[in-house]
């Protein structure tokens, strides 16, 4: 192999990135080789083949990995492409993969050519058939096995017999294990035996020995796209001719309307005595291997028009600054032709010699440029500001071309530069006004925050009077139904116990069944009445009770007591925490015992599957305020029924007063404190309760 020249090995990688992408998953594998016998691009697949990295198959020659059997015969046919004798060639061949393994190759290389016809480079289409030349191998072995038990002889027929039906079995056997379709047919045609990978290739299992399927199970049979009878088949040549017909190419048809190519190989098989008593036909099914071909000729074409017809201009420019090639675009937006522009030095095309002397410094120093702003000259005497990214293309560390991208950019200069001339015109006007404006924001500054701190002031006392306002309204509110509520209950109270008396006596006489059952349910209900009259009690008196300094967490404690067996029965974990040195409380235990029974009571109630329940007290040191908050894991309150839960007699129970957390409310009020409500649906509710240690509980 003879050493490269610079002009031979001119390679076009200006789209380097499409054709690194192309072979990155392709079965097909394209490789670029330098007339030397070096590779100058390799496809990802054909590193993971051979073992090697990109970057060690680029430092080797490729005979240095090739069968020495294979060597000579490739040179011979390269040297015809470089001759000009041959356009391609296809050649198998074995590579030495770096584990030492033989790695079979189909190649099928081209030559391209420069402007004056000599040859820059070689393209190849790589094609891994090691596992076809396995099945070769397996069948070569087949034959030779066949061969000997076809051979052989015996003296006494039933041994022969035995011996015949014994080498079938094997020999069936090994057609079983090979990769691909394998079967067999009678002097007559009839199919004695098919492998499954015959029968998925047909797409159908025909029956054996049945003179519908002669010659072949395929549904039709086609050569050059031209149907054929299955009497005129290869495998009807071979029991015809006694002859073998191998590495013949057939479309078969399937019943699914799919269409397989194949490499048949038909050959005879003969009897001990030289009688031919059928043929074996060994079947590849090359349908894929060749739509990758067709796939690959039509991406290879689609790289070509994407090079030629991109929106940028692409042009190479060798080391003597001569135009080596350029793309379709350049020249369109240029306006020259093909003769007028390649061949010619690129500094005539350049209307500042500074910058394309520049250039090419660069680029020969090996820089990489991106965005470099120059400006062409057109065949119409105009010329164009464009954007040009560069770097060269070396082969041994030896310049061979640039490879160069052009981007129009006239119509952006023009614009940058109206807009900088309005930009002066707009700045101008703002000086004038700047001296004008910052007085009148230095004033306002002034205003703004005189204005800001007094709306503060006002936003923080509208603030207070509406939340005292409100507080006062809803006080007054329960205060008012309080002594109302006080009043019916006590007009109720003694009419009721009469009923209730009197419905006791008349129970205890001897009187109709029916009579007492209507006299058990005015009992039911003088109890339920009596329970609200209660409530309406207290409701009405949370300010008519005793105070003492005592405990809260302690009160809280004592309730946690009572409800645990409670909540443990619905299947509700109650848990409860005191913070240490919380002060004691001026309060009404008995009433406030009530108010959080409430809130613990309407938890439990929250949660008829179970849930948790968890109760806290703590003291904040900055606000003088003891917190009590619970906190369950129900069902919450929905966002339209938060105003109304405090609202007397307002109730989502069937059997509720709708007392509850009103009573609850003025018994908080009444010890100083508030309430707060935190709760979303299905996640639960949270109630806080805040009471100051610095007054007095209100008489």
């Amino acid at each position: 192999e003879s050493k490269p020249t610079k002009a031979a090995n001119e390679v076009n990688f200006t789209n380097e990135e499409l054709l690194t992408a192309v072979n990155e998953n392709a079965l097909v594998m394209t490789v670029v080789r330098s007339i030397d016998g070096k590779w100058l691009k390799v496809a990802p697949g054909l590193c993971r083949l051979l073992g090697y990295s990109e970057e060690e198959l680029l430092s080797k020659y490729i005979k240095d990995l090739t069968h020495p059997d294979d060597i000579e015969e490739e040179n011979e046919k390269f040297n015809q492409l470089l001759s000009g004798e041959l356009k391609s060639f296809e050649l198998e061949k074995r590579f030495i993969a770096k584990s030492g393994e033989l790695v079979w190759l189909h190649i099928n290389p081209t030559a391209i050519n420069d402007e004056n016809g000599k040859v820059k480079f070689f393209i190849a289409f790589l094609l891994n058939i090691t596992a076809r030349k396995k099945g070769e191998e397996i069948l070569k072995e087949v034959n030779k096995n066949l061969e000997a038990v076809v051979n052989e002889r015996t003296t006494e027929l039933v041994v022969a017999n035995n011996k015949l039906n014994k080498s079938k079995i094997q020999f069936q056997r090994m057609l079983d294990k090979l990769p691909a379709g394998a079967f067999m047919c009678d002097v007559d045609g009839l199919i004695t035996y098919y492998n499954e990978n015959a029968a998925s290739l047909w797409g159908r299992t025909p029956k054996l020995n049945d003179p519908a399927f002669k010659f072949c199970g395929s549904v039709q049979l086609y050569v050059n796209g031209v149907a054929i009878k299955h009497e005129d088949s290869w495998m009807a040549r071979t029991l015809k001719e006694s002859k073998s017909f191998n590495n013949e190419i057939v479309q078969v048809g399937r019943p699914d309307g799919q269409m397989k190519v194949v490499i048949v190989n038909a050959n005879p098989l003969f009897d001990e005595s030289g009688t031919l008593i059928g043929a074996v036909n060994i079947v590849f099914d090359i349908t894929e291997k060749i739509a990758m071909e067709e796939e690959n000729v039509k991406r290879q074409k689609e790289l070509t028009d994407f090079v030629e017809n991109a929106s940028v201009g692409l042009h190479w420019v060798g080391p003597d600054g001569i135009i080596k090639w350029a793309n379709k675009h350049e020249l369109d937006s240029l306006g020259y032709s093909k003769e007028e522009y390649i061949g010619h030095s690129i500094t005539e095309f350049h209307a500042d010699q500074h910058k394309i002397q520049d250039i090419l410094t660069r680029l020969t120093n090996n820089e990489t440029l991106n965005n470099y702003e120059a400006t062409l000259r057109c065949k119409d005497g105009s010329t164009k500001d464009v954007l040009i990214n560069s770097n060269v293309y070396r082969e041994d560390g030896e310049f061979v071309h640039t490879r160069c991208f052009t981007r129009d950019i006239s119509d952006m200069k023009r614009m940058q530069e109206q807009l900088k001339r309005s930009y002066d015109e707009l700045e101008e006007r703002v000086k004038d006004r700047t001296v004008e404006l910052k007085n009148v924001i230095d004033d306002l500054k002034v205003e703004v925050t005189e204005r800001k701190t007094a709306e503060d002031k006002l936003k923080s006392m509208n603030e207070q009077l509406q939340k005292a306002q409100t507080d006062l309204v809803n006080f007054e509110k329960l205060a008012s139904l309080g002594r109302f509520s006080s009043g019916v209950a006590h007009e109720l109270k003694n009419p009721l116990a009469n009923i209730s008396a009197l419905a006791q006596l008349l129970n205890q006489k001897d009187i109709d069944i029916k009579l007492k059952k209507h006299l058990k349910y005015i009992l039911v209900n003088a109890d339920i009445a009596n329970r609200i009259i209660e409530d309406l009690l207290n409701f009405a008196s949370p300010y008519d009770a005793v105070y003492k300094k005592e405990s809260v967490s302690d009160l809280v404690k004592k309730l946690y007591e009572m409800v645990k067996i409670r909540c443990e029965k619905k299947d509700i974990k109650i848990t409860f925490k005191a913070e240490k040195n919380i002060p004691h409380l001026l309060l009404n235990e008995k009433k406030l015992q009530t108010a959080f029974l409430n809130f613990i009571s309407n938890s439990i109630e929250a949660m008829p599957q179970g849930g948790k329940i968890n109760l806290h007290t703590s003291f904040d040191e900055e606000a003088k305020e003891v917190i009590v908050s619970f906190e369950d894991t129900g069902s919450g309150i929905s966002a339209e029924n938060m105003d109304k839960i405090m609202e007397p007699f307002f109730t989502t129970k069937d059997d509720g007063t709708g007392l509850g957390l009103s009573m609850a409310y003025y018994v908080i009020r009444a010890h100083s404190g508030k309430i707060n409500f935190e709760s979303r649906l299905e996640k639960g509710t949270k109630v806080i309760v805040r009471m100051p240690i610095n007054e007095e509980t209100k008489a």
